[in-house]
């Protein structure tokens, strides 16, 4: 990466991700069955980082800023496509026992993070500080596919609850 937001972002990603993928590569490749799960469910991952490069291209008049919407893009879809599924059937188990509260608390907290992790990003962008941008870009990413994970669910629940309504009228 070219960019000092991707720079920042990479090189912390890279120190976690090179901690443990030569072990679970390794894992993998010794059991045929397993490497063809992986396979069918890391699909999602490379199309979503398909569609960041090429978002990315579309804005790369500013390559800072392309970097981080194209990250934004790519960490949005790993929430829908990760993240999502497991919010719905974590909220329908909790809802069975009554035991989910506060469900827009924890939207508007998850949207919180992200609107303050995109102004430290900015931050560390003007002060040209390492730690912060590496700090606030993770937080950035995460921020996203946490939010992305709690919001499209509710947005398809919204969604199919007027589809119903309109249904029966």
């Amino acid at each position: 990466m070219s960019t000092y937001a991707g720079k920042s972002f990479m090189s912390v990603f890279n120190a976690f991700y090179y901690l443990w993928s030569s072990l679970v590569a390794s894992y993998i490749g010794n059991n045929p069955l397993l490497k063809k799960r992986v396979k069918i469910l890391t699909s999602p991952l490379v199309w979503s980082l398909a569609v960041s490069q090429e978002v990315f291209n579309v804005l790369n008049f500013n390559s800072e800023f392309a970097v981080v919407i194209a990250g934004l893009t790519a960490s949005a879809l790993l929430g829908l496509i990760y993240g999502a599924p497991i919010v719905l059937v974590l909220k329908y188990t909790l809802l069975k026992h009554r035991k989910i509260r506060h469900k827009s608390r924890v939207l508007t907290l998850s949207l919180m993070t992200l609107v303050a992790s995109s102004c430290l990003v900015e931050v560390a962008e003007i002060a040209m500080i390492d730690s912060l941008m590496m700090a606030s870009t993770v937080m950035l990413m995460l921020s996203t596919i946490f939010a992305m994970s709690i919001a499209g669910p509710l947005m398809m629940i919204t969604i199919s609850k007027r589809l119903m309504a309109s249904l029966h009228h």
